[in-house]
């Protein structure tokens, strides 16, 4: 999943949003929701603000936000893709987190 839909240059920017998201995730939001809070950021807010970094007008960022709406139909098997993608990396940086957040149990000896 994780090589369909994300190239060489994207693979490293989704890690980055999937760590960051995992480590925000609260107890009362599922894996579900934080990768579509990721899958927008990647798709939608991540892309504006390098425009917006690299010296884009307003209304080039805008059009690029609306093109991206206007090919939604078109690309909807590419955002799944990413969004099954994001949502597997989530889920391991989760589970690392609750590994390394485990409180160790010491099993007590019945005598």
């Amino acid at each position: 999943i994780l090589s369909i839909g994300f190239s060489g240059a994207d693979l490293g920017r989704a890690a980055v949003i999937a760590f960051v998201t995992a480590m925000l995730l609260s107890k009362r939001r599922t894996i579900w929701f934080a990768g579509l809070v990721a899958l927008l950021i990647d798709r939608v807010f991540w892309p504006a603000a390098e425009q917006a970094i690299a010296g884009a007008d307003f209304r080039i960022v805008a059009t690029s936000i609306a093109a991206i709406g206007a090919t939604f139909l078109d690309d909807l098997g590419l955002y799944m893709v990413r969004y099954l993608g994001i949502v597997a990396m989530i889920s391991v940086f989760v589970a690392v987190r609750w590994r390394i957040h485990k409180p160790f149990v010491i099993k007590e000896k019945k005598t």
